[in-house]
């Protein structure tokens, strides 16, 4: 099982890590002066991706009587604070890629989006130029929000469940549960992703056209890098994942959660690209959510999907 220590650290006083109340008349003017900046920053930073709880009371200079630390605000309440979108939500859609979750997801909330689709080019199978006018990186999923874009899976899961969810697909905040589901949504970039992409590298490598006399060379360098290191890497992973599954067929408690449509996808690619013929729990887990019907619902929307 993942860490779940619920272990809260709310009590730090207020700016006790930047500046002492003790350096004097003109260190506490500086500190006056940058007040207004440190709140600010830091109510940006955990509206986006900071801790499920502020760790200082929430203040700020127009405030005569700061929230004790005992009311700070969360994540989830900073994030339904945001003003109504202007536009409606707007995802941009790669075929077969990470941004098929996110479909999932949307779906499963029954919240109106659009979606704008781009096609991989069929040489490269890298996402078209014009996605970079989205996002600098040019990768999919990217959601827009009104002026708001997101990019990279984990967040726009988190975003759109706090947003749109209305307690569901996540469990409560504060809870055990709750640090199990933020560890799958980081695990499965963090930790299982890297070694199915190697997988994935290594069998192009082998197939890779080259001169005759460098063919052998090639396979070598691949079996070797796949039966020494791959391998038996992803197969402590399945293997860690398989026996998770085998408890509840879910990732976080006895239902659907965004955990599962971020895991959704490493699993489907281990199972094009290494099979799970020994791994009948996470042969099930697909079964399980394709016969969900806003995962098929997603399918419709987003087009074919094939890993290979």
């Amino acid at each position: 099982m993942p860490p779940s220590q619920a272990n809260s650290n709310d009590g730090f006083p207020q700016d006790s890590l930047l500046i002492s109340p003790d350096f004097g008349a003109r260190e506490r003017a500086s500190r006056a002066r940058a007040s207004g900046i440190v709140h600010a920053l830091r109510f940006l930073l955990c509206s986006v991706c900071g801790p499920e709880r502020m760790l200082y009371p929430v203040t700020h200079p127009a405030h005569t009587n700061p929230r004790p630390v005992s009311q700070s605000i969360t994540r989830h309440e900073l994030i339904l604070a945001l003003p109504d979108a202007t536009a409606m939500l707007t995802l941009h859609h790669l075929n077969n890629s990470r941004s098929q979750r996110i479909l999932w997801l949307l779906e499963a909330l029954e919240t109106p989006y659009e979606i704008k689709r781009y096609q991989r080019d069929p040489k490269t199978m890298l996402a078209p130029p014009e996605l970079k006018a989205v996002h600098p990186l040019g990768k999919s999923p990217i959601l827009t929000d009104g002026d708001l874009t997101l990019a990279e899976s984990g967040l726009i899961i988190e975003y759109l469940i706090d947003r749109y969810g209305d307690g569901r697909f996540a469990p409560a905040v504060g809870t055990a549960a709750q640090l199990d589901f933020r560890y799958w949504l980081h695990y499965a970039e963090g930790s299982l992703m890297p070694l199915i992409l190697l997988k994935l590298v290594f069998r192009r490598v082998a197939h890779t056209p080259a001169p005759f006399f460098m063919r052998p060379v090639l396979r070598k360098v691949s079996a070797s890098a796949q039966d020494g290191f791959v391998d038996p890497q992803l197969a402590l992973h399945l293997g860690y994942l398989n026996t998770h599954l085998g408890k509840t067929g879910w990732f976080v408690g006895d239902t659907v959660t965004g955990a599962d449509m971020q895991m959704s996808f490493p699993i489907e690619a281990a199972e094009a690209r290494a099979g799970l013929g020994k791994y009948p729990a996470l042969a099930a887990f697909l079964s399980r959510i394709r016969a969900e019907p806003a995962y098929q619902r997603a399918l419709e929307k987003g087009g074919p999907f094939k890993l290979s």
